[in-house]
C-alpha cells in the first residue's frame, strides 16, 4: 500500500511538472513572437539574460527507401550507384593460421603475402 501511495504521489508530481513546464514554454513562445529576433536561414533566436530562445525552421527533406532508390538509380542514374568489394574478414579469419612470421590459408596451405604477423606487448593494469 505504501509503495502504491508513493508511486501515485510521484506520478502526480511528474504530471504537475509537465503541466507547469508546458505552460512556461507556451508563454515563452508567445513572448518570442513579440520580440525582434535574430533570423538566419535555419532558425530565429533571441538572446535572454540567462539563456536563449530558439525556433528552428521546419525542413522539407525527401525520405528515402534505400532499396527502392537503388533500383531507381541503377536504371535512371547509374553514375550515382556505388559498388564496393571487400574481404569478409570475419568469415576468412578462421581459415588463417599464424605460422612463425607468416600467415597461411589452411584450406590450400598457401602463404598469404597480404597479411603480416604483429605481436602486441602484454599490459598490466590496476583499476
Amino acid at each position: 500500500q505504501e509503495m502504491a501511495r508513493i508511486e501515485s504521489k510521484s506520478a502526480a508530481i511528474d504530471e504537475a511538472y509537465e503541466r507547469d513546464t508546458a505552460f512556461i514554454m507556451a508563454e515563452l513562445e508567445r513572448y518570442f513572437d513579440t520580440v525582434q529576433a535574430k533570423e538566419t536561414k535555419t532558425q530565429r533566436s533571441y538572446q535572454l539574460l540567462s539563456g536563449k530562445l530558439i525556433r528552428k525552421k521546419s525542413k522539407v527533406q525527401p525520405k528515402r527507401d534505400d532499396a527502392s532508390l537503388l533500383l531507381w538509380a541503377k536504371e535512371h542514374a547509374p553514375e550515382f550507384v556505388k559498388s564496393t568489394e571487400s574481404v569478409l574478414w570475419g568469415e576468412i579469419k578462421p581459415f588463417l593460421v599464424v605460422d612463425g612470421d607468416t600467415v597461411v590459408y589452411s584450406e590450400t596451405g598457401e602463404i598469404v603475402d597480404a597479411l603480416t604477423v604483429e605481436t602486441t606487448p602484454s599490459t598490466f593494469e590496476v583499476k
